[in-house]
C-alpha cells in the first residue's frame, strides 16, 4: 500500500514538473513585494555574477557562474536554476529569424540535455527541490528524504518497474511507481557521484518491454551540490514553521538565511 508520504510526493513531482520554471503564483501583483526563497547577498559561488531581471514587473535576481567548470544559473526568487549537463553545451541559445527549423530544433534538443532544477514548498513545513535530465529526476527535502525517479521518454514518472545500471555494472531494481527511496536512494545517489553515465529501464503496467536510455551525468554533482545547498540553508526556516498556515496571500516563499 502507498503510504501517505508517498502519496504527497508523487503529487508533489508532478506538479515540478509542470511549475519548475514558473516564478509567479497567480495572487503575486506587480505592485507587491514579492519575498525571495534565497538572499542574493549570499551567493553559491564566490565569483558568480548576481544580475537583476526584467521580467515580472517586480525586481528580481539570478545568479551565473562556473562551478568545477560547469556553467550554471540560479534564480534567488525561487531556486530554480540550470546547469550544463554537457560540457560546453551552454544555458541559452541565440535565436534569430536566418535559422531554419532543423537548427532551432537542435536547440531545443540541446538545452533539454541540461539539468533543470525547481524547488517547491509542500504544506508548510517542508521545502523539497527537485534536479531533472530527460529520463531521470532526484528530490531532496528538508526533512532528509530522498528519492530518485525514472520516467519515460515522456516525463511521466507512474510506472510498474524501474531499474538503473551503472557504468560499473552495479544496478538497482524495482520502485514504486517508477521511484526508488530510503536505503536504495541513498546508494543510487553515491553511484551517481563517480559515474560517468547510467542506463535506465522504465516498463509500464501492462507492458511487456522495458525502455531503456542512457544518461550521462555531465554536471550531477555540481547540481545535486546546488540542490543540497538550498535545502540545507532552507532546513531551520522550515523546521520552525510547523503548525504555521500556509501563505495564501501570495506574496512569495519563506526567506531562507
Amino acid at each position: 500500500m502507498t503510504s501517505p508520504t508517498l502519496t504527497k510526493m508523487r503529487n508533489l513531482i508532478l506538479l515540478l514538473f509542470l511549475c519548475i520554471f514558473c516564478f509567479a503564483s497567480s495572487g503575486w501583483a506587480q505592485d507587491q513585494e514579492v519575498r525571495s526563497l534565497l538572499d542574493r547577498n549570499v551567493k553559491f559561488t564566490p565569483d558568480g555574477k548576481v544580475s537583476e531581471d526584467d521580467l515580472y514587473g517586480f525586481p528580481t535576481y539570478h545568479e551565473d557562474g562556473i562551478f568545477n567548470g560547469v556553467a550554471y544559473r540560479i534564480y534567488y526568487l525561487d531556486g530554480s536554476g540550470t546547469f550544463e549537463g554537457v560540457m560546453g553545451n551552454g544555458l541559452e541559445r541565440v535565436w534569430n529569424k536566418n535559422k531554419s527549423a532543423v537548427e532551432g530544433l537542435k536547440d531545443i534538443a540541446d538545452m533539454k540535455k541540461n539539468w533543470m532544477v525547481g524547488c517547491r514548498e509542500d504544506a508548510v513545513d517542508i521545502l523539497t527541490c527537485i534536479m531533472v535530465i530527460p529520463g531521470m529526476s532526484i528530490l531532496v527535502n528538508t526533512k532528509g528524504q530522498k528519492i530518485v525517479a525514472i520516467h519515460g521518454d515522456d516525463g511521466d514518472p507512474r510506472g510498474q518497474t524501474v531499474g538503473i545500471r551503472f557504468d560499473n555494472g552495479a544496478k538497482y531494481e524495482g520502485g514504486n511507481d517508477s521511484w526508488l527511496v530510503g536505503a536504495t536512494a541513498d546508494q543510487i545517489i553515491d553511484g551517481l557521484k563517480t559515474a560517468k553515465k547510467v542506463t535506465t529501464s522504465f516498463r509500464r503496467h501492462g507492458y511487456s518491454m522495458n525502455r531503456t536510455r542512457t544518461l550521462y551525468l555531465y554536471g550531477f554533482n555540481e547540481t545535486f551540490t546546488y540542490v543540497n545547498w538550498v535545502v540545507n540553508k532552507c532546513k531551520k526556516t522550515y523546521d520552525a514553521r510547523k503548525g504555521l498556515q500556509p501563505d495564501i496571500g501570495g506574496h512569495g516563499f519563506q526567506p531562507c538565511t
